[in-house]
């Protein structure tokens, strides 16, 4: 199942005991749908406050319900902040999590000096002004295989902290610019750590040679601040198969054509190849 959320008003995703979380009410709606127990099983793990527009999401279930009424019924035991936008049936070896090639995630920053209500969570603002190609060009030090210690929280729990980010762009649509990024898999924060040491560069308060050697300290003490949770959204999950159903969706604050943008190859004009830093 493909899932969007705004995730202002949920602690995460994952499911965590007395809080609100997406799996959380996703579960319940499931299960009444199924009239069983149902156990749903994310791609990943988003944040408190971090938003979603193809979140997947495997689920088991023996009722005989068709696709129509899976999303009918699912949406309408849902609130309206969480809604699913397609099902799909697939074989019994398929796990959202596990069968997954990569992640893809925007960070959204909006260059206004003052936001609308209706848009304040929709994206990180700022009035202050950003140095786009400086931020563009220290973006070659993150691309490739390499260990990501210094932007991944201390509560990661993870083995192996080697990630392979795979596309890193900065990218200016009208009143917003966009920091995409795609990797194999994600630590946590490592999106936000990431999207906090671009910014920082924009913002001069970091040189763009000081990226390759907060990267070698491996250390997150290094590292700028986390950028804002807001600002963040999972956009697509790629697999082997549903390649139509996990096609890229934009978030709407970018406007209705934003799909359309990235997938035109205007953005290769802002990318840059990889150093041979972080080879190891």
């Amino acid at each position: 199942m493909g899932l969007a959320y705004q995730g202002s008003n949920y602690v995460g995703s994952q499911l965590q005991r007395d809080k609100p979380t997406i799996q959380l009410f996703l579960q319940r709606a499931l299960s009444a749908v199924a009239d069983q127990r149902v156990t749903a099983h994310f791609a990943g793990r988003t944040d408190s406050g971090v938003h979603a527009t193809q979140m997947v999401v495997s689920f088991e279930s023996t009722s005989d319900r068709t696709h129509e009424e899976w999303i009918k019924g699912t949406s309408a035991y849902l609130p309206d902040d969480i809604q699913p936008s397609w099902i799909s049936t697939v074989p019994p070896n398929f796990d959202a999590r596990y069968s997954a090639l990569r992640r893809r995630y925007f960070y959204v920053v909006g260059k206004r000096d003052s936001t609308s209500v209706h848009v304040r969570e929709a994206a990180t603002w700022t009035d202050r002004a950003l140095d786009a190609e400086a931020m563009r060009e220290a973006t070659q030090f993150f691309l490739g295989e390499q260990d990501l210690s210094s932007f991944c929280a201390a509560s990661d729990m993870s083995r192996s902290k080697r990630r392979d980010i795979q596309r890193l762009l900065i990218v200016d649509i009208g009143d917003y610019m966009v920091i995409d990024i795609t990797a194999n898999a994600f630590l946590y924060k490592m999106a936000r750590n990431i999207a906090g040491c671009l910014l920082a560069v924009g913002y001069g308060q970091l040189c763009i040679d000081d990226v390759p050697a907060i990267i070698d300290k491996r250390d997150r003490r290094f590292a700028p601040k986390t950028a804002p949770a807001q600002g963040l959204y999972l956009v697509q999950v790629e697999y082997e198969m549903l390649s139509e159903q996990t096609s890229l969706q934009a978030p709407k604050i970018l406007g209705p054509n934003a799909e359309s943008f990235f997938d035109s190859g205007n953005e290769l004009v802002v990318s840059f190849q990889r150093s041979d830093h972080g080879s190891d």
